[in-house]
């Protein structure tokens, strides 16, 4: 392993780490208001972490592949719930300022 790929992987492993330490200092204060969107959105941090350390050691393709797919889970929920907050906030907000600001972002184009 060289240098820079030891370095990618302290990097993934101090992310998962830090991820997992905030999932158990949310579970602690979990009847406090919004600690459960907090901890789903972290567990899906976590499991993005994980795939993608995971993938960086597979060995053969298959593995780095497989390793991918289980990274993409963790990826698209929290998009898909920002979008979600995106599109709930410009539904509560009638403004001009965030009517023409959040559909360019719902939809994914460059507003400028």
């Amino acid at each position: 392993m060289s240098s820079s790929s030891l370095l990618l992987f302290s990097l993934r492993v101090f992310s998962a780490l830090v991820a997992l330490a905030l999932i158990i200092f949310l579970w602690r204060r979990r009847h406090s208001e919004g600690a459960s969107f907090l901890i789903l959105f972290e567990s899906f941090a976590l499991v993005w972490v994980l795939g993608d350390m995971l993938e960086g050691i597979a060995v053969s393709l298959e593995q780095k592949i497989g390793w991918s797919q289980i990274a993409y889970i963790g990826n698209i929920y929290p998009a898909a719930y920002l979008r979600h907050c995106l599109f709930c906030w410009s539904l509560s907000y009638p403004e001009p300022c965030v009517t023409r600001i959040v559909p360019p972002i719902l939809i994914g184009e460059r507003s400028y």
